[in-house]
């Protein structure tokens, strides 16, 4: 039998915030989870809804437009969205707190947004010729941190974007980040809160990054348990940012540096800074199985990916160091 009393949105969010810490979710799902209902809440109750049962189809179209054209969101953002929002209702109607499974409402949306989005990558991720395109050049990648040196929070801005590609790192463990988490001796950075939930340690041979880094921690005067990249702003102190606002610094930083902007203006997004780091560690030589372990791949096919879109010229000159070693056998 299904509860009978009206559901106000702050009690919707106490139950999924609950449920998520009784199954022990991991501690970047929750957060994102969370912003991102949030974010639908404020959007029904800005609009006039009181109750969780007065949102239908309707609430579910209008809020997706607003997410694209108010706040200007990128598709594949919408689609994440909306799939929180989906997994709020899903759990509300499971535990018998709604009559009815609203999910299917942002479902349909969803699934729609889904295929869009696959047909578009399909087409932007290639240029002319055919190949795919999603390494950051050396031009444009000083052109991205010169920029974000002109932007607020600077240092920690420009810092976080080199550790996504000096450590090919996703934007996911960026954030997660702590000072404890870096051996400065030992070169080493331990990542934790992973895709796959398995942790692993980075060794990071780029010593200036490593030296700019432990300037800035110092001068931040973190303890080893408080995050390296924080919201630094007054209200939010020493919490550490969301993926979201990651991306956001992102946008900023590629219009100031006069870059296009996502995939649909054919440009980077930040998962491309990971993708260049992989790429960069090929192209210097790095074993395929070392890469694989270093940044957290499944499996070898996965690393091939990124050895397969590696340069020519980079790949020619990996086969003539190893010829030359074989010769000095």
């Amino acid at each position: 039998m299904r509860n009978e009393k009206k559901l106000t949105f702050d009690k919707a969010i106490e139950i999924f915030k609950y449920n998520m810490e009784t199954f022990e979710t991991p501690v970047n799902t929750v957060r994102n989870r969370l912003s991102a209902v949030n974010m639908f809440v404020n959007f029904c109750m800005n609009t006039g809804l009181e109750y969780i049962d007065q949102v239908d189809y309707e609430t579910a179209i209008k809020y997706t437009n607003y997410l694209k054209q108010e706040r200007r969101k990128s598709g594949s953002t919408i689609n994440c969205n909306l799939a929180h929002v989906r997994a709020l209702f899903k759990l509300l109607y499971k535990t018998k707190h709604v009559s009815e499974n609203k999910a299917e409402f942002f479902k349909l949306f969803n699934n729609k947004i889904a295929a869009k989005i696959k047909g578009e990558r399909q087409r932007e991720y290639k240029n002319k010729d055919g190949k795919i395109k999603l390494f950051i050049t050396r031009e444009d990648r000083e052109k991205i941190l010169e920029a974000a040196s002109q932007t607020t929070y600077s240092e920690r801005n420009a810092l976080m974007l080199e550790m996504c590609y000096v450590c090919a790192m996703r934007i996911s463990e960026v954030v997660e980040i702590k000072a404890g988490n870096i051996n400065f001796e030992k070169c080493t950075i331990f990542i934790y809160n992973t895709k796959r939930n398995k942790s692993r340690t980075f060794i990071c041979g780029n010593l200036d990054f490593l030296r700019r880094l432990k300037a800035y921690i110092e001068a931040s005067f973190l303890e080893e348990n408080e995050y390296v990249f924080q919201n630094l702003h007054k209200s939010a102190k020493k919490t550490c940012l969301t993926t979201d606002a990651f991306d956001d610094i992102f946008r900023q930083i590629l219009r100031k540096a006069g870059l296009p902007v996502g995939r649909k203006e054919g440009g980077y997004c930040t998962h491309d800074m990971r993708g260049t780091g992989i790429t960069i560690l090929l192209e210097s030589g790095v074993p395929l199985v070392v890469v694989r372990d270093l940044v957290g791949h499944e499996d070898v096919e996965q690393t091939m990916l990124y050895y397969r879109r590696s340069d020519t010229d980079a790949k020619l000159q990996m086969l003539k160091n190893a010829a030359r070693k074989g010769s000095a056998l």
